[in-house]
């Protein structure tokens, strides 16, 4: 009877063999990534572990993100920074970024979830009104839209660390103004191609993900080399660059070029 109750209790799940044989993973990655912490660990009976489908989801969250070139390093630090973020993801419901394509999706905001998001914002008409302005949110009817999920996290992130509200959304807008730049002169290249008679929908389809990329790349190593530049009055700042790897040198990679699309 005993025997019986204790298969009863047992979690519903897959064995890591099954895991395995679901995802493609071999068992031994499985066992790597959960040392790397990459891979939450399973639901333990005894000395059995279980697996559900969330773990699915992050071992084929983590092959798309590998197949897109990043290190089992970046990969972690990907998931660390969702999994401390300031509160999207409990005040919206917002499942792992992974596998999202390049341009988020947009997301509906009431005002309770932005008053618990950014509640020094939703507290000031002149901080709306500019956060508005900027496009970090929108109004819509008696809510608001976020047409980027990342940027209203990034500045709820700054504001929580200690940044003024202010200085906060002058962040976004370097962001919203620097893509405004780079999208017109995307659509320019664009337009120039139509006009030369060219198919641009290739060209499109591929450019979005390579801009998206690119923009992301650049942007992140010039946060490097500016924080780098400020060492001499921040000692702390090299061994804390190197330590979350913002930015990084260039190195060789054999990885080809494609020429077209």
């Amino acid at each position: 009877m005993a025997a019986a109750e204790q298969i009863d209790d047992e979690p519903a799940g897959m064995a890591v063999e099954e895991l395995s044989a679901r995802t493609g993973a071999p068992v031994r990655t499985i066992r790597e990534y959960q040392t790397w912490q990459i891979l939450p660990p399973p639901t333990r009976t005894g000395r059995r572990g279980f697996y559900d489908e969330s773990h699915v989801r992050r071992l084929e969250g983590i092959a798309r993100l590998q197949e897109r070139g990043y290190s089992i390093a970046a990969i972690r630090d990907l998931f660390d920074a969702w999994e401390q973020g300031a509160g999207l993801r409990e005040v919206l419901g917002v499942d792992d970024a992974i596998g999202l394509p390049a341009d988020e999706a947009p997301i509906a905001i009431t005002r309770e979830q932005l008053v618990e998001l950014l509640p020094t914002i939703a507290g000031s008409e002149r901080l709306l009104a500019r956060a508005g302005k900027l496009r970090v949110i929108q109004a819509d009817g008696a809510g608001y839209v976020a047409r980027s999920p990342a940027l209203v996290q990034l500045v709820a992130d700054a504001i929580a660390a200690g940044v003024s509200a202010t200085a906060a959304l002058d962040l976004a807008a370097s962001v919203t103004q620097t893509a405004d730049t780079t999208g017109r002169a995307a659509a320019d290249v664009v337009v120039a191609s139509l006009d030369g008679g060219e198919d641009v929908e290739p060209l499109l389809r591929r450019g979005r993900v390579l801009l998206a990329r690119a923009m992301a790349t650049h942007t992140i190593d010039r946060v490097g080399h500016h924080l780098l530049e400020q060492t001499e009055t921040h000692p702390g700042l090299a061994d804390l660059v190197a330590g979350i790897r913002i930015g990084s040198e260039p190195r060789p990679t054999t990885t080809p070029i494609r020429s077209g699309p």
